[in-house]
């Protein structure tokens, strides 16, 4: 009875403290600390722009070993021919601050190209590509892709990206690289009233396209985007008239594992919004984001959806903070877990951006950046930097957002057997990451910075504790001082717990009940044994001998086993008494500490006595 009580008491106990916690966590969590509406975005830098020309259109890429390049096409305002240029700039110059290497033509035959929208990738290996439209005399336009192996300095021979002969003009390319190397590009082909969305892909490093294919019904075809996650599954997605209709448009996503066969279309959009321009990304968790312009009447919104299933299936639509939404042509690219939309709107002379600092589950309000602006491209570095190139009347500028690190995530909290914990966590992926700081809680609410670790270090004891539960979370700071969202917290025990002597009654309770049940099976044999003996003819002395000693056997046992009992009676006693020093321990703990001496800071007033408060 006395150990029952105590198990009782124990639970309850227990279920208090567990309670207590989790009321702790629920109500009162810490706010993160990372705010990504207040990073400003940097001053303007001209990459582009010479008297007599006109440079539009950028598109922009990174190539993760600190470059940026902005493709551009540069029409000749005489002689009205067009080339297509880039411009690569190092993302850390002199003075620590971005600088433009050099410029150069990429088409490897002048005056060719067509003042039209360009796309650029780069692959593993930091080789370099673009897809641009060249003008022909016998074909209209064509696409055309130029790859360059020497970080831009260089371009080999433009290769054909669309099928050989190909009848009307192919405009609007988009283009991504697989993981494995392989180019997909997706264009839009025109005959006469009638548009179909194309794509082919490159198996060979670029030198060669084939697979070309319509992967649309003929019909009135708008802006293909594409991107590509990191097992090579590549989505293709496009605004177009819907079918049956005159007026409404809509916004349709694909997919392909191998540039042949392609998955269903799926609408997204409904019969209340139409859908266009819209913009494809692929997160670090694999999840697919796609965004587009949304029009309601006269209501113009960001509209955006995600697949967390490789395309599968799509969340429900919604609608993202717009401002002055209606615009040209949207992109969006992702970083850690930063993900960022950016577009050029008409009522507005400024380039529009919205962000998400935790994948697309939150956004902060719309920002406007840079003047007079026709277009807008732009790409994510591995610092977490984005980098959006806008057309500035006839000139390219290009500014940057300097994003706070992906937050990092606590992998465990472990007792080292002494009066210390062990925190273990995964570091953030950029590569700017300064340091790491250590919060620690002892209430799962209130945190504090016990430590900082440096940018390597994925690990940190902290010494020195009292028995107890404690809570850690982690943060990266950037070489600009920006924080990280909070990392998810994880506790760890220092000290006996009232858990672990719960298990242990539990189990000595097993090895009572074991050894109960052990005597009582051996006292139902002898039972039995003097049964089968008294239902025998005749009366032996040999059987009543055997009868004597089994006798003797079981008092013998009896014996062992109220002593036994009594042992265990014993060692019950003991852990009722543990248990009873826990509880006063508990309580010791709770008693309101002594005010602590807290020292005026200069020009600070001086901190309230404890005696004031009386």
């Amino acid at each position: 009875m006395r150990l029952r009580t105590s198990r009782f008491k124990v639970s309850f106990a227990l279920a208090l403290v567990v309670a207590m916690v989790c009321m702790g966590l629920l109500v009162s969590a810490p706010p993160a600390r990372a705010n990504h509406d207040t990073i400003a975005w940097s001053s303007a830098m001209q990459v582009a722009g010479a008297t007599g020309f006109t440079d539009s259109y950028p598109a922009v890429v990174t190539d993760g070993h600190g470059y940026v390049y902005v493709f551009y096409p540069t029409e000749n305002n005489a002689g009205l021919t067009t080339n297509v240029n880039v411009t690569k700039i190092q993302a850390v110059g002199a003075g620590g601050v971005p600088h433009v290497l050099f410029t150069t033509q990429v088409n490897d035959v002048s005056n060719v190209a067509t003042n039209s929208i360009v796309s650029a990738a780069v692959d593993a290996s930091g080789n370099l590509y673009v897809a641009w439209v060249r003008a022909t005399p016998t074909l209209s336009d064509e696409i055309y892709v130029s790859k360059s192996a020497d970080g831009g300095l260089t371009w080999n021979a433009a290769v054909r990206a669309n099928a050989p002969n190909a009848a009307g003009d192919d405009s609007w390319p988009a283009m991504t690289v697989t993981p494995a190397g392989t180019i997909y590009v997706a264009w839009v082909q025109s005959w006469g009233a009638k548009d179909a969305l194309s794509v082919s892909h490159s198996t060979d490093g670029g030198s060669s396209f084939g697979s070309w294919m319509n992967i649309t019904t003929p019909a009135f075809v708008w802006s293909p985007a594409i991107a590509s996650d990191a097992h090579g599954r590549v989505y293709v997605a496009y605004g177009g008239l819907q079918n049956g209709s005159s007026t409404h448009y809509d916004t349709n996503v694909t997919w392909s594992d191998d540039g042949v066969s392609w998955a269903p279309w799926q609408t997204l959009t409904d019969s209340q919004y139409s859908g266009f321009f819209p913009a494809l990304a692929v997160d670090q968790h694999g999840v697919v984001h796609l965004a587009w312009f949304g029009v309601k009447g006269g209501d113009y919104t960001i509209r955006a959806s995600m697949s967390d299933d490789r395309g599968a299936t799509w969340s429900t639509p919604i609608s993202l903070p717009s401002g002055t939404a209606s615009g040209y042509v949207g992109y969006l690219a992702t970083e850690g877990d930063t993900l960022m939309y950016v577009w050029s709107p008409f009522s507005a002379t400024a380039s529009a951006a919205i962000v998400s600092g935790d994948d697309g589950a939150s956004w902060y309000p719309v920002e406007y950046f840079g003047s007079v602006v026709t277009y807008t491209n732009v790409a994510a570095d591995q610092n977490g930097t984005f980098w959006a190139s806008y057309a500035n009347g006839a000139v390219i500028d290009l500014q940057w957002w300097a994003g706070p690190p992906s937050a990092p995530a606590v992998t465990s909290v472990a007792a080292t057997g002494g009066n210390a914990l062990i925190v273990t966590w995964t570091g953030a992926p950029e590569q700017n990451v300064a340091e790491y700081q250590v919060w620690r809680s002892g209430d799962g609410s209130t945190y504090q910075i016990v430590a900082t670790a440096s940018a390597s270090t994925t690990s940190n004891a902290d010494t020195g504790l009292a028995n107890g539960t404690y809570w850690y979370k982690i943060t990266a700071v950037n070489n600009q001082g920006a924080p990280s969202h909070d990392s998810n917290a994880a506790s760890g025990v220092v000290g006996v717990t009232i858990a672990q002597l719960e298990n242990e009654i539990a189990n000595l309770q097993s090895q009572l009940n074991t050894a109960n049940a052990d005597l009582g099976s051996i006292q139902t044999q002898l039972n039995t044994l003097k049964g089968q003996m008294s239902g025998l003819q005749g009366n032996t002395t040999a059987l009543q001998n055997q009868i004597n000693k089994l006798q003797d056997q079981l008092n013998t046992l009896q014996g062992q086993q109220a002593t036994q009992t009594m042992a265990y009676a014993n060692l019950a006693f003991e852990i009722i008494v543990v248990v009873l020093l826990v509880v006063v321990l508990l309580n010791q703990m709770r008693r309101p500490k002594k005010p602590q001496l807290i020292m005026a800071q200069p020009g600070q007033a001086a901190p309230p006595k404890p005696e004031d408060d009386l």
